[in-house]
């Protein structure tokens, strides 16, 4: 099956500046596309699908589109991709790069980048063309010169205390009548009013978390899923299936002197356009414009409440000093958020911060777990893996080696199977050399002539099935083909290291009584994998 890949974005510099492109919409792609398609003999009769990611920045694979397309490849269902130019599939050098070099040649599907003249069947076991490599870099850059240019126009108007925002402050909603201006909304605002009622009080973040949940208020995602008018806004959804209040939560409404009426941009910026790493941004960069908005509570207010407010900043400079390999991975096995680690000289441990803050309210345990148990226990689940992988390398080696032993013999037969047709077709020539000196009389020719020429048809059947059965080689994608090189990591490891994790795991769920539930990388394509060799997996693995 063809997949049609179209896509447009609203910000990588695809639209021109009466914000259309009449080249690059989304139907122009697709007429150009079908009219190459019917243009080629040999895509007649093969059946078309396509996808379509509309709004979406080139610099960013994670597209709905894009992500349903490679899903459809890694099962099988397509074999070739077809897109208007390569900046349509996308404008990063390295990620396009490594899609049309490693990625599609092991999933074995073909791409046409019609614009660039790009067909990766010309391009078989080589690299790419110096012209699509020129193209993919000049798409990369052109899309970083964009972001700069965008910035630079957004920072105009964040002087100004004219937001750009797609999504408000929690206690204000978009003005109708001043564009990138705030007005309050009051059911919200009487929730960020409480919070600050109650830290002027006197009261700690996480008793305040602690009355929210008591009167049963609502955080802002759930205030913002009950009112029709809210609902896009914030709309990620939360990681856990029930959010309660938190001191963290608290905290973080509390120290917004956006409530002041000041309107604060900037505190965190993407690192390029469409990309996904972001990083905080020093308060002396930030953009700040006071009595823009009406305040929900006055200056001194907010400085009052900066001054009651509790919050242990000193986390951060122990966690630095602590070796901590499996960093990130550790996740609460009811709500799936981090695990917050209480660190200790002898052993640190961790536990869910609301589960143990907010016992009361939260479906989390409020269990301690031992740092240097955890640790032991996935050491030994990933040494066990690591026995599986090594024989299950050498099985798939094995098979593919038998297979390229197969593929020779074959490849011998067909070449000795060759030669007697090109003998026959040389005894073609003869007879009719033969029957024009007359020689031969016309039945005669005739009834030699059908039969070499039955004999070809016999040859030719015999070339076809000798490939027709042969036995399909196994691939594995780049995830697991990195852990097939680390196997040699178990015999150096003789503890938890930072390599090891990230060779081999993605993350961790912890339950009450320590247990453990680990996914490993690529998990599913190495079930399937183990499966199709009818492997078995030790218990400990986690697998």
């Amino acid at each position: 099956m063809i997949a049609i890949y179209k896509r447009l974005s609203l910000s990588d510099g695809d639209l021109g500046v009466d914000g259309k492109d009449e080249s690059n919409s989304i139907e122009n792609q697709q007429l150009m596309i079908e009219q190459y398609l019917d243009s080629k003999e040999e895509f007649n009769g093969i059946d078309r699908i396509t996808y379509s990611d509309d709004g979406y920045t080139g610099t960013d694979f994670n597209r709905p589109g894009f992500k349903e397309m490679i899903d459809a490849a890694k099962s099988g269902k397509i074999d070739t991709i077809v897109v208007k130019d390569v900046s349509r599939f996308g404008r990063d050098y390295i990620g396009v790069g490594e899609y049309l070099e490693q990625i599609f040649p092991i999933l074995n599907i073909r791409f046409i980048a019609i614009n660039n003249g790009y067909d990766s069947k010309k391009y078989s076991g080589e690299t790419l063309g110096l012209d699509m490599v020129v193209a993919n870099l000049v798409n990369t850059m052109y899309s970083r010169d964009s972001g700069k240019k965008l910035y630079a126009a957004n920072s105009v108007k964040w002087k100004q205390g004219i937001s750009t925002y797609a999504n408000t402050t929690f206690g204000y909603k978009k003005d109708p009548n001043r564009k990138g201006r705030y007005i309050i909304d009051p059911d919200a605002a009487k929730i960020v009013r409480r919070l600050f009622n109650l830290a002027l009080e006197g009261r700690t973040t996480t008793q305040i978390a602690a009355q929210l949940n008591e009167e049963k208020v609502p955080v802002p995602y759930e205030y913002n899923q009950q009112k029709e008018d809210r609902k896009s806004v914030g709309a990620c959804k939360p990681i856990a299936e029930k959010v309660i209040w938190s001191s963290r939560r608290v905290l973080r409404i509390l120290k917004k002197y956006e409530y002041t009426g000041a309107m604060v941009i900037g505190r965190r910026i993407t690192l390029h356009t469409g990309g996904k790493v972001r990083r905080n941004v020093p308060e002396s960069e930030w953009f700040i414009t006071d009595d823009v908005n009406e305040p929900i509570v006055s200056k001194e207010e907010w400085k009052e409440a900066q001054g009651v407010i509790q919050y242990r900043g000193n986390a951060g400079k122990m966690k630095q000093q602590t070796k901590f390999p499996l960093k990130g991975k550790l996740l609460c096995a009811t709500c799936h958020r981090r695990l917050t680690y209480q660190y200790q000289t002898y052993d640190t441990k961790l536990y869910c911060f609301e589960g143990m803050e907010m016992r009361a309210y939260s479906p989390c345990s409020n269990e301690r777990y031992s740092l240097k148990e955890i640790n032991a226990i996935v050491l030994h689940g990933i040494k066990m893996l690591l026995l599986v992988l090594d024989a299950l390398d050498s099985e798939i080696s094995e098979k593919n080696n038998e297979r390229l032993k197969v593929e020779k013999d074959r490849q011998r037969k067909k070449t000795q199977l060759t030669m007697q047709m090109d003998r026959l077709k040389a005894d073609n020539l003869r007879l009719y050399e033969a029957y024009s000196a007359g020689h031969m009389t016309k039945t005669e020719y005739l009834a030699e002539k059908n039969a070499v020429a039955e004999k070809l048809t016999t040859l030719q059947e015999q070339i076809e099935q000798l490939f027709s059965e042969l036995p399909g080689a196994v691939s594995v994608n780049k995830e697991i083909h990195n852990m097939f090189s680390k196997t040699n990591l178990f015999d150096s490891e003789t503890e938890l290291t930072r390599e090891l994790v990230e060779a081999f795991i993605d993350h961790i769920y912890v339950g009450e009584n320590k247990k453990l539930e680990i996914h490993y990388k690529s998990e599913d394509a190495l079930r399937k994998l183990l499966a199709e060799f009818n492997m078995q997996v030790p218990q400990e693995c986690g697998l």
